[in-house]
């Protein structure tokens, strides 16, 4: 049982990783972060699950959803760089890019009680820092993730999601006329994703990441 638990654990560390690693990765495109996304993810989930082990590992009956992980897994980095550190920026922005998700489409996600606790611990401690950056340009790149707004038109979000597609993968990149070979993808999921009130933003962070033309169609 024991030896059992403890490989479901390295998978549920790699799960909450994966996470990490992509919202870091995106920082990094963007050129606010030089860390390396693999090992630094990696490092963020092992810290907190080192922090509370019985929460993480199964031992009061369940256990917590990757996404929440990767919050409290960011939501503890941010105590481990000093505020003036570029890089701190880029471990609070991606902590609230992924706290948007969970805003927004949480209720897609199976988050039991544990998952409520680690969010809402989460949340704090992004709220608190949000006040520590009030008026400094993080506060305004902090404002802009947290008060999304869904009055987008549909072609107004589009152009958000290639823009930011763009600045995170340079295969995606926008030609001079703003075309992209996002627009010769199928819209039907970007328009659903549209309707439910994603952020354009939170979710090019994602595609953009994983995008890679040589599997593009296959």
């Amino acid at each position: 049982m024991g030896l059992f638990s403890g490989i479901k654990s390295t998978f549920k560390k790699s799960e909450a990783a994966v996470v990490v690693q992509n919202l870091l990765e995106h920082q990094l495109n963007s050129g606010l972060s030089n860390l390396d996304p693999p090992k630094t993810a990696n490092k963020f989930v092992e810290l907190i699950w080192d922090i509370k082990p019985d929460l993480f590992n199964g031992k009061f009956g369940q256990r917590p959803h990757k996404i929440s992980v990767a919050a409290a897994a960011l939501a503890h980095a941010t105590q481990l760089f000093d505020r003036n550190d570029s890089n701190c920026n880029a471990v609070v922005i991606s902590l609230g890019n992924v706290l948007s998700e969970i805003e927004v489409n949480g209720r897609l996600y199976p988050l039991n009680s544990l998952d409520e606790l680690l969010i809402e611990e989460a949340m704090l401690v992004f709220a608190k820092i949000a006040q520590e950056f009030e008026n400094s340009p993080l506060s305004k790149e902090v404002d802009e993730i947290m008060s999304y707004s869904t009055e987008l038109s549909w072609e107004e979000w589009l152009k958000e999601f290639k823009k930011e597609s763009g600045l995170i993968n340079t295969q995606l990149k926008l030609d001079e006329n703003g075309g992209s070979m996002i627009d010769f993808i199928e819209h039907e999921p970007l328009q659903r994703a549209h309707k439910d009130g994603v952020n354009p933003k939170v979710l090019a962070a994602e595609f953009a990441s994983q995008f890679d033309i040589t599997t593009f169609g296959q």
